[in-house]
């Protein structure tokens, strides 16, 4: 939840800033993509509210720094950006929303099994029910935003970077708490194809 708490805060102005590369007709997506990011303002407030929910003192993790192994998932679109390939942010997101809609329920009845009580789920209940509008808007942003098949082919790139990131976020998370986690790590996550 720490380090969910830092790529959920970041997010919204990284998607923000996103808009900037959207010309010709990409720029009709922009009032909707600016729309989505101000969805996700605040949903960080989540992750800590969870947190506390589960005993921790949350104060002092907002003047924090972020794990190594979180620092990718917040570095790649703006790596990405950097190199005139936005379009591969779409990607991240496009996996970012579909985990709670594909692997929500599945999490929630882990934790539960586990005696995690609902009160500290609430990122987790909260995106699989807003998810499932931000997943119709994810099936316009691509209509909308890939124009070529590069486009594709740096989308389709992202979403499995960012598979690979989640994971080492989520190990990485599980170390800084002595629990080893090679190996460990089940996203529990099936994605349709990404040309779908």
């Amino acid at each position: 939840l720490r380090e969910i708490y830092f790529y959920t805060r970041d997010s919204p102005q990284i998607q923000s800033a996103w808009t900037q590369s959207f010309t010709g007709s990409r720029r009709t997506a922009v009032r909707r993509v600016l729309g989505h990011a101000l969805d996700e303002v605040g949903h960080e407030q989540l992750a800590l509210a969870d947190l506390r929910a589960l005993g921790y003192d949350t104060d002092s993790i907002p003047d924090e720094e972020m794990l190594a192994t979180t620092l990718p998932i917040v570095a790649l679109p703006i790596y990405e950006m950097s190199r005139g390939r936005g379009i591969g942010y779409l990607g991240q997101l496009y996996f970012l929303e579909f985990i709670p809609t594909r692997a929500g329920r599945t999490y929630v009845d882990v934790l539960e099994g586990a005696g995690l009580p609902e009160s500290a789920m609430s990122f987790l209940t909260e995106h699989i029910e807003v998810d499932v509008h931000h997943n119709k808007l994810m099936e316009r942003h691509v209509a909308d935003l890939i124009v070529t098949e590069e486009d594709l082919t740096h989308c389709q790139r992202a979403i499995l970077t960012t598979g690979h990131f989640y994971a080492a976020m989520l190990e990485g998370a599980l170390r800084s708490v002595g629990i080893p986690a090679a190996g460990s790590t089940c996203l529990l996550y099936t994605s349709p194809s990404p040309r779908d």
